[in-house]
């Protein structure tokens, strides 16, 4: 039985995926571990290939989702997305971009923000 933490990552990752899909990009993958990391979401739209993190805050106390994205954080999701082209990508793409899919959830109203190009 999934936990709480990972119930509520389900539910981002799925809200940020049909954000994503009303804008025109294709899922690729969906929390791909690669070593240690794991990526969210892989998409593409034309021929770009972006590598999404997802986060996802009820309260803001904590700060803003798009803050949780730390140096470590950004750092290991290249890793990952390097690896990934390395052994997963068969066709180029002519670009690659990290995007950061912000959720901010609170009774009633829903807040997505979209990074494109965050790091």
């Amino acid at each position: 039985m999934p936990s709480e933490k990972q119930r509520k990552g389900a539910q981002a990752e799925k809200l940020a995926w049909y954000y994503l899909k009303g804008k025109g990009y294709a899922l690729l993958e969906r929390n791909l571990r690669q070593g240690h990391h794991e990526i969210d979401l892989i998409v593409k739209r034309d021929k770009t290939l972006v590598f999404v993190e997802v986060k996802m805050r009820s309260k803001v106390q904590y700060g803003y989702p798009e803050e949780a994205v730390n140096q470590a954080k950004r750092e290991a999701l290249q890793t990952a997305a390097e690896n990934y082209i390395i052994q997963e990508l068969e066709e180029k793409s002519s670009a690659i971009r990290f995007d950061i899919i912000a959720i901010q959830k609170e009774p009633g109203k829903t807040r997505i923000l979209h990074i494109e190009d965050a790091f």
